[in-house]
């Protein structure tokens, strides 16, 4: 009974979401409620056993990243009213209600399998090196995301309209993207000390596939259109993903 609750609750959660789009039409709340769901049903996993310190710190991790991740899309997000262009391509068929409710409900089940490592996760009994790597992957990730999101929003308000190659974002075209996976692979690596807990691996792989193939190319794509060849040099001179020094002076 717990665990078809627990199963549930993304879906209950992302059906909120899509009252609340239906209400405001702004579909930057999809983009909100990943974390959210991903966290809830993280913290549910952990809590259907007594919290030991591995559980703990995983606890903590998860936090932080969901309300990090979460404080950050609604300020630079949901305030403003801004909508990531990446949801209206991906979502450009789901135009009607339900049809929404359908994209909603998708990225619900999406987020069941993120949680896959804490079922696992759950399972802890005493820390191992599994855990203490998968806190080190965890932390760094969590800081480093932080960072460059910060570092992106401060271009963008002292250079509208260019290409940010500042910070980590001058050895990589997605820093953000990078240390979110960092964060997921930790949690994954902590499950793998479990037996058959390497199925966990399905979350950090299956983000890595939708960033490398979905919403990396639908971002660099919707940029060559507004930043024209300034991006296309960017590309050329910048590493996708992982973080390495630029061929070239930028």
């Amino acid at each position: 009974m717990i665990t078809l609750v627990i199963l549930c609750l993304p879906f209950m959660l992302s059906f909120i979401a899509w009252l609340i789009w239906l209400a405001t039409k702004n579909l930057a709340i999809v983009d909100v409620f990943w974390p959210i769901n991903i966290t809830v049903v993280a913290i549910a996993w952990l809590l259907t056993t007594s919290l030991q310190s591995s559980q703990g710190l995983m606890l903590i991790g998860v936090l932080l990243w969901g309300l990090r991740l979460t404080v950050h899309l609604v300020y630079y997000r949901i305030i403003p009213g801004v909508v990531d262009k990446r949801y209206e391509r991906l979502t450009a068929v789901w135009q009607s209600a339900l049809g929404r409710l359908a994209n909603f409900w998708m990225q619900a089940g999406l987020s069941l399998v993120m949680s896959v490592p804490f079922w696992w996760i759950r399972q802890l009994s005493e820390p191992s090196a599994f855990v203490y790597c998968g806190c080190i992957f965890i932390f760094m990730g969590v800081i480093g995301e932080a960072v460059a999101d910060h570092q992106l929003q401060v271009f963008r308000k002292g250079h509208p309209g260019k290409v940010c190659n500042k910070g980590l974002w001058r050895y990589s075209r997605h820093p953000n993207y990078f240390f979110e996976l960092l964060i997921w692979y930790g949690f994954a690596l902590v499950a793998c000390h479990i037996k058959w807990g390497f199925v966990a691996l399905l979350s950090p792989l299956m983000l890595t596939f939708l960033m490398i193939k979905v919403t990396g190319p639908i971002t660099e794509a919707a940029s060559l259109e507004s930043k024209g060849d300034a991006f296309a040099q960017y590309q050329k001179q910048v590493s996708y993903i992982i973080p390495w020094l630029p061929s070239k002076d930028l």
